[in-house]
């Protein structure tokens, strides 16, 4: 992607699944880059959940600035593990800079297109996404 890009979904899949935490481990390998790049920035960690044989979590990372750059950026993520496989999608929408008062307090600029809005879209959509695997003979069974 180049310097202009505004959004973008992307997909990982860890094979094998990492053990112990899958879901936390994908979220913080996907995050790592952009928290080095930005010193100020919010994260609302993931708080993983176990259903039946699945494991997930969300996350969102709030970055106000990057470094050397006239951009901040927004990501929700999601991760689903079962016993095989890891599957981490990450939404990221790039926004005018914004000021970050508190944690959870952000003051995005007037001019930018309603961010909460994206992220409550963001949420609505990553919530749709599942993923299914098949167990025995033809047996399929999908992720919340």
């Amino acid at each position: 992607m180049g310097p202009a890009w505004k959004e973008s979904i992307t997909l990982a899949v860890l094979e094998p699944s990492p053990p112990v935490d899958a879901v936390t481990n994908a979220i913080r390998l996907t995050l790592g880059a952009t928290a080095k790049a930005c010193p100020n920035s919010n994260v609302v960690p993931p708080k993983p959940r176990n259903e039946g044989i699945f494991s997930l979590a969300y996350a969102q990372f709030y970055c106000s600035r990057f470094q050397g750059m006239n951009v901040g950026e927004l990501t929700f993520v999601k991760a689903i593990s079962s016993a095989r496989r890891t599957y981490v999608i990450s939404m990221v929408k790039r926004v005018k800079p914004f000021e970050i008062r508190a944690p959870g307090a952000f003051e995005f600029s007037p001019e930018e297109e309603d961010p909460v809005r994206w992220l409550s879209a963001a949420g609505n959509y990553l919530g749709t996404l599942k993923v299914c695997v098949s167990r025995q003979e033809k047996e399929e069974v999908c992720s919340p």
